[in-house]
């Protein structure tokens, strides 16, 4: 599992989960931005809190780890809110 760190910065998205544990990304991979199934210590880096604060519909499929079985088998639901989600996402990247 990659983990990516703070490395410093001090940029941070609003989520108090976020601010705190660790959170996999679920959502398409965005080239030069953020790739499905990289984890995050400690908030997110400016290019991925930048796409979520442009289209937050991308933040809900940042996912705390101790949740990730669950949203795993929740995606691969059609149908389930998180499905929907991640097809949202989808179709703002194709636009």
């Amino acid at each position: 599992m990659r983990t990516k760190g703070d490395g410093g910065k001090a940029e941070r998205t609003g989520g108090s989960s976020m601010a705190r544990g660790i959170v996999m990304y679920l959502g398409p991979s965005v080239h030069g931005i953020i790739q499905s199934g990289t984890s995050y210590k400690n908030g997110l880096p400016p290019k991925a809190a930048a796409l979520a604060a442009l289209h937050p519909v991308f933040l809900e499929l940042f996912v705390p780890v101790d949740g990730l079985a669950r949203a795993r088998k929740e995606l691969a639901e059609p149908g389930s809110r998180l499905r929907g989600v991640y097809e949202e996402a989808v179709k703002i990247l194709e636009r």
